[in-house]
């Protein structure tokens, strides 16, 4: 958040706080996704750190506490205080921060069901991460847009917004990744392509797992509660939703929870056991209620009625109904005077404050304190710059783990689809071409139709060539054959195509298990990366590829004669290919690389995957 301050000419006093503001605003960005209490108390404590700082420190202040908002599900509060941040930006130049609160004020309107206002505020945020060039407020606003697509149907683009955030290559936060695949899980969900929900579920409960996110873990937990359920398979469903509540009551995520109530109670009805899905509901409609959760309250009793018309009682249904819309129109009610009161409080504290502050800055004009000030703005600053770099430090080797770990998941995707157009093309349309030739064929060929129908078949053929091409680039036919077959494939016509040497050995040891056709087709992509690097850089004259079992792992090696390079510098990208793109192919099919090369003694790289 450095870019909040860029630019400003303060006072020492005013240095002060900037650099306290600064470190409020870090230490509460950790609490997003881990503990909203935390948040609550960072938010406040930002709050009286900027009541009379600039309007930038105020927009900082504006961000934490409208995420705290959010988890509440306080909309139209969140709301007010975006529109009265932004209006005191007006004169700014600080475009990430307007960004920022734009990205709010969308959010605020999808969660509200106003998705034209939430897709003209998300894109203008899009436009101001542009402008300002940054690539993580960028990447986060894309995925809040995809979010807002999959609530509109536009199952398409919102899956495309992912994959441009996921497979782009920039260095973005953990939370944007995680974020980014839970909302790819959602789409493949809502898509009835639920063992692709599932898989992307997995990964992103492993890399949460890894790095202590039990937050952003229960977002996953959730989508694999809603893939169960839709496939009628209730006690998981029913498991998953109870983590979710674990979660979200540890971390004071009352929408949140009331949300799994809420869902239980769906699971429960389902099952016609109307006695717990009521004492769920109104569990729910209590939660519900406590942080005035708009939608979360009209569904509750919504589904409290259609209970008891399920169970044959349609005047308590009606009754239920009514009783629970009045107290619903009641409580609005207390809620507006409540926060008529709280803003008349806020005005009165702002004027008995600014006196004070008044009267302060008179006396804070003396030397000796002009002095003390100095000293502690440079003391508290050069902490926080220490603090800052040991935080950057830390972070850095996790955004490489996940970085891997999501491109692996968007890999995962990708592959499935390049299975089943490879099996599409081959099965259907090659099929049906060859039988078009075949008929073409028995035609007989009279002299007023024998060109046309040469030219036909020069078409067809030309066709079925074409299928073939795009085909085998998707799912070599070796493959069928299995992964050694397709690779002693290769070596024969890499060899034939450059002139090289390169030998292939296979094992002709009979193995239970086998590699499936998703990990060898990602041997086959990693065997295809590392020799085209090695044709092209490493400037060989022999290249040997041995393949073979181990227990129950499969072990490839590639070494080549070339001239080397020091394996301890490898670069982690490059232009979004090359050894991200082997590393991301490993990660997906766990395997482990083995990498060892040293200038002028070759390259020897080593692939071991288990076979489960």
């Amino acid at each position: 958040m450095a870019l909040a301050f860029a630019g400003c000419e303060r006072s020492p006093e005013s240095s002060v706080m900037r650099s306290e503001v600064l470190h409020a605003y870090t230490a509460a960005t950790e609490y997003r996704y881990s503990n909203y209490d935390s948040l609550l108390v960072w938010s406040i404590r930002l709050d009286s750190l900027t009541s009379n700082g600039t309007a930038e420190e105020k927009a900082m202040s504006a961000v934490i506490k409208g995420a705290w908002l959010h988890s509440q599900a306080k909309y139209f509060q969140a709301k007010q205080l975006y529109k009265t941040v932004l209006a005191g930006l007006n004169q700014s130049t600080n475009d990430t921060l307007k960004g920022r609160i734009e990205t709010g004020l969308g959010i605020v309107f999808r969660q509200t069901g106003q998705m034209d206002s939430a897709f003209l505020h998300f894109y203008r945020a899009l436009r101001l991460f542009e402008r300002a060039g940054n690539t993580e407020g960028r990447s986060g606003t894309a995925v809040s847009l995809a979010q807002t697509y999959q609530q509109t149907g536009q199952y398409d683009t919102a899956r495309a917004l992912i994959r441009s955030v996921l497979g782009s290559g920039d260095r973005i936060h953990y939370t944007t990744q995680l974020i980014a695949m839970h909302t790819l899980a959602n789409i493949y969900g809502e898509m009835g392509l639920i063992d692709s929900a599932l898989r992307i579920d997995k990964l992103g409960l492993k890399i949460c797992d890894d790095l202590n996110k039990p937050v952003i873990a229960s977002t996953f937990y959730d989508n694999k509660g809603l893939c169960f359920r839709e496939l009628g398979i209730y006690d998981s469903s029913a498991y998953y939703f109870r983590k979710c509540i674990l979660i979200d009551s540890a971390a004071g995520n009352v929408k949140q929870t009331g949300d799994s109530y809420l869902n239980l109670a769906s699971l429960a009805s389902a099952r016609k056991d109307f006695v717990t899905a009521e004492k769920y509901l109104q569990r729910a409609l209590s939660l519900c209620r406590s942080c005035n959760y708009t939608a979360g309250v009209t569904s509750a009793w919504s589904m409290m009625s259609d209970l008891y018309r399920m169970n044959n009682d349609p005047a308590a249904a009606l009754a239920y109904k009514d009783s629970l819309y009045s107290d619903y129109r009641r409580a609005n009610k207390r809620d507006r005077q409540a926060m008529i009161l709280e803003l008349e409080a806020v005005y009165n504290a702002e004027l008995k404050d600014n006196q004070i502050d008044l009267q302060n800055e008179q006396l804070e004009r003396k030397s000796y304190f002009i002095a003390a000030l100095i000293l502690l703005s440079i003391t508290v600053l050069a902490t926080a710059v220490a603090v800052l770099y040991r935080f950057r430090i830390r972070r850095q080797e996790e955004k490489r783990m996940l970085e891997l770990k999501a491109a692996a998941a968007f890999y995962e995707a990708e592959q499935q689809e390049r299975l089943r157009i490879a099996r599409d093309l081959h099965d259907s349309l090659g099929q049906i071409l060859s039988a078009t030739k075949m008929v073409l064929g028995s035609v007989n060929e009279q002299a007023d139709n024998k060109s046309a129908l040469h030219k036909t078949t020069a078409l067809v053929d030309s066709a079925i060539s074409e299928v073939r091409s795009i085909s085998y680039n998707l799912l070599p036919d070796a493959l069928q054959f299995g992964v050694e077959k397709a690779l002693l494939n290769l070596a024969r016509k890499l060899s034939g195509e450059t002139g090289i040497e390169i030998a292939c050995e296979i094992s002709n040891s009979t193995q239970s298990k086998i590699p499936s056709d998703v990990v060898s087709l990602s041997i086959y992509r990693i065997a295809q990366e590392v020799l085209s690097n090695m044709l092209k850089h490493s400037q060989c004259s022999m290249i040997s590829i041995k393949s073979g079992y181990v227990d129950t792992t499969f072990v490839l090696e590639i070494k080549d004669n070339g001239r080397g390079f020091d394996s301890s510098e490898i670069p982690v990208r490059e232009g979004g290919s090359g050894w991200i793109n082997i590393r991301a192919r490993t990660a997906l099919i766990e395997g482990k690389l083995a990498i060892i090369s040293h200038p002028g003694a070759g390259t020897s790289i080593t692939l071991s995957v288990p076979l489960k």
